[in-house]
């Protein structure tokens, strides 16, 4: 099993139907590198360029008493 798998099973009878996901969805450009493997153009909205990086999802949930 992967580790996300191995996650979800973990946590998923803790989530509640009235709690919060927080998702942010951000990237990281590598300007330097060429090689690195899973490499994929992204949106830099510093620079408002394109270039070589990687994607990266965070996701937080917050239930009622803010856990």
């Amino acid at each position: 099993m992967n580790q996300i798998t191995i996650h979800i099973q973990a946590v998923r009878f803790k989530i509640n139907k009235n709690d919060y996901a927080i998702l942010d969805i951000s990237d990281i450009q590598k300007k330097y590198s060429r090689m690195m493997e899973g490499l994929a153009r992204v949106h830099d909205g510093s620079t408002n360029s394109i270039g070589l990086g990687y994607w990266l999802m965070n996701i937080i949930e917050i239930n009622h008493t803010g856990e």
